[in-house]
């Protein structure tokens, strides 16, 4: 696991392209909304992204407060098991990660 900073967030969200999207979620519209992305074979990066993102709806969707992480896919794994106990978005990327492979 590697947490990533600000900067390299930044540079992976401007490049993302779909074929590097393998999950993504935002949860029901509400005034703080969270979002989830997995990502695979982005350039630099052998393992998994995880980018979880946050945003109050005084802001639009670009305003959006993101948080990374890179995984290999058994730590994911791993974590599915607690993640699936957590709020209703993370419990559906814990499903999506269960089924994955």
């Amino acid at each position: 696991m590697n947490f990533l900073n600000k900067e390299q967030i930044k540079c992976i969200i401007q490049n993302i392209k779909p074929e590097n999207i393998l999950f993504a979620l935002t949860s029901e519209e509400d005034y703080e909304m969270s979002r989830v992305i997995i990502l695979e074979n982005i350039e630099k990066y052998g393992k998994y992204l995880i980018l979880k993102g946050f945003h109050c709806s005084c802001y639009g969707f670009e305003d959006t407060d993101w948080e990374g992480t890179e995984y290999t896919f058994e730590e994911m794994r791993k974590l599915a098991d607690t993640w699936i106990e957590n709020n209703s978005i993370e419990k559906e990327l814990a499903k999506f990660v269960m089924r994955y492979k």
